[in-house]
């Protein structure tokens, strides 16, 4: 059965010894290059890593507020819509991160609750563009 994933979050922990046989062994030095990467990463202290053009990178964390934009309607929206939308173009962010961002938007007033979202459901909630 063929199953398709964005990312690896979407793995149940027993499948990936399957995928263990595609690996690759790295030399010392890339190991190094890849460790000295990841400290160049984090001595920025950016809120966030993207992979962007194929090079890992800290960005802003309003970094992919664009595609949120460009999926939500004039009029009020559900927001899990609005998530699915942007999630489509987006391979490997995870809802819960755009949700955040939604929300951000909202303590920023460039977003109102028409609705809010119901306990059980918190992507339920009717916004709209102030």
């Amino acid at each position: 059965m063929l199953q398709r994933r964005r990312g690896t979050g979407e793995l149940d922990p027993a499948e990936v010894p399957a995928l263990l046989g595609n690996t690759l062994t790295l030399s010392a030095i890339e190991r190094q290059a890849a460790a000295h990467r990841w400290h160049e990463l984090a001595a920025q202290d950016d809120p966030l890593r993207a992979l962007v053009n194929g090079r890992l990178m800290g960005v802003p964390a309003d970094f992919y507020d664009f595609c949120l934009l460009r999926a939500m309607p004039d009029g009020p929206f559900v927001e899990a819509q609005v998530l699915g939308r942007a999630l489509a173009g987006l391979p490997g962010v995870s809802d819960w991160w755009l949700h955040q961002r939604l929300l951000d938007m909202t303590a920023a007033g460039a977003l109102l609750w028409v609705r809010p979202a119901t306990g059980d459901h918190p992507y339920s909630g009717v916004l709209r563009r102030a």
